[in-house]
């Protein structure tokens, strides 16, 4: 039977993954959501922006937001390719969502892929396909309308060291309503945070760089203030988890306070600039 190709990431995509942010980090498992955000033109191509936020405990990591959590997809056919700035500064296939029994994938590393089980799922009164694939005794499934099951912007199983491992939990996209995957809710995080956060400084005191650290659980990136001793604001800014460093050269010696706010949660730190 043949099937229609499918668009990868239509208007509204997300997706919903379990979180770990490394092979030696099992005891930290949050959620990943990804979300498409719009087009854009590369090397004469439009690809679509898929921008990615990643949640865990004991320490979440917001990057929605910065350039180096957006990624760029073009679709050509059944390949879905993304743009690798660095070394190449090119399109890179990432995994192809149309499939027939038999066919094979080879993945950058030359391990070869066979197709050996398509399956229809019924989702929203409308069939999704799971195609399983297996090598050396090891599977992965890929899905035409979600994409891999262990994560969209990851390599298959054979190209991945000690980086994050990704499950599919939910999707959804303007024409599909939500479906959950999974028997955990789409936002879960597994190990239950400490309630509130804490804010390190160092070194403290300090003179010119300084360095912030949090830890507890966030639920997004805090706003960062300081404050001098007679209760002026000399600093704020919304906290990049990717530019973990503050410059106080410029700042007079003194007595400092620094107060950082997500919701309605602020935690303060005393900080001396010699």
């Amino acid at each position: 039977m043949a099937w229609a190709q499918v668009e990868f990431a239509p208007l509204g995509a997300e997706w919903y993954y379990r979180f770990n942010p490394g092979y030696f980090s099992t005891n930290s498992v949050g959620f990943s959501h990804v979300q498409y955000i719009g087009d854009t033109v590369l090397d004469g191509r439009v690809c679509k922006q898929i921008c990615t936020t990643n949640y865990s405990y004991p320490v979440s990591l917001a990057h929605c937001n910065s350039y180096s959590d957006v990624d760029y997809i073009f679709q050509s056919a059944d390949s879905i390719l993304r743009y690798e700035s660095y070394p190449t500064g090119n399109f890179k296939l990432l995994f192809r969502n149309n499939f027939q029994l038999g066919d094979t994938f080879q993945t950058k590393s030359g391990r070869q892929w066979v197709v050996t089980e398509i399956t229809g799922l019924d989702f929203n009164n409308s069939t999704v396909r799971r195609f399983k694939l297996e090598a050396n005794g090891g599977a992965t499934f890929i899905y035409d309308l979600f994409g891999p099951e262990s994560g969209i912007l990851e390599r298959l199983p054979d190209e991945i060291a000690d980086v994050a491992t990704f499950n599919l939990r939910c999707y959804a996209d303007a024409n599909f309503a939500q479906v959950n995957l999974t028997g955990e809710a789409c936002n879960e995080i597994l190990n239950s945070p400490e309630p509130g956060f804490e804010l390190i400084i160092s070194p403290n005191p300090g003179h010119d760089i300084i360095q912030l650290e949090f830890r507890g659980f966030l639920s997004g990136p805090p706003m960062i203030r300081m404050w001098d001793e007679i209760g002026r604001v000399v600093f704020e800014a919304l906290f990049d988890f990717g530019q973990q460093q503050l410059d106080v050269s410029k700042l007079p010696a003194g007595f400092y306070e620094m107060t950082a706010e997500v919701d309605d949660k602020v935690v303060r730190q005393k900080f001396i600039k010699y």
